[in-house]
C-alpha cells in the first residue's frame, strides 16, 4: 500500500496521468499520420478529438460546436484557444468533404496547426 501511495503521489491525479498519456498518443499519432497518410485531411481533426476526449475524461466526437464550446469553456479553457479549437475542427471536417473549394491551406498544415495547438491546451487544460 506504501508503494502504491508514493507512486500516485509521484505521477500525480489521475487527471494528470491521463492528460500526459493522452499528449503521447496525439503525438504518435500525429507522426503516424504525416508519414502514413498525409492527404487525410480528416486526420488533425481525429487526433485533436481524441485528445480532448482523453484530457476531459469524456467522448467529444458526437458533440456539436455549442456543447464543444461549452464544455471547453467550462474546463477552463481561454475563449481564444477555443475558437482554434474550432477553426482546426471546422477545416478539417470541411476540407474532407470538399477539399477543391475548402481552399486555404491542406492536410500538412492541419496536422501543424494541431501540433502548435497541443501544447496550449496542455497547459489549459
Amino acid at each position: 500500500r506504501g508503494w502504491q501511495t508514493y507512486r500516485n503521489g509521484r505521477l500525480g491525479s489521475d487527471a494528470d496521468r491521463r492528460k500526459r498519456q493522452a499528449g503521447k498518443q496525439a503525438e504518435k499519432a500525429l507522426q503516424s499520420a504525416r508519414q502514413s497518410s498525409p492527404q487525410d485531411p480528416r486526420a488533425a481533426g481525429k487526433i485533436l478529438q481524441d485528445y480532448l476526449s482523453a484530457c476531459l475524461g469524456k467522448p467529444t466526437a458526437g458533440l456539436t460546436e455549442a456543447q464543444l464550446t461549452s464544455l471547453l469553456l467550462s474546463h477552463g479553457l481561454s475563449p481564444e484557444t477555443v475558437a482554434r479549437v474550432q477553426e482546426v475542427l471546422m477545416a478539417s471536417e470541411l476540407h474532407g468533404y470538399a477539399p477543391a473549394s475548402a481552399g486555404g491551406s491542406g492536410a500538412a498544415d492541419l496536422l501543424s496547426q494541431v501540433e502548435t495547438l497541443l501544447p496550449a491546451l496542455d497547459v489549459e487544460l
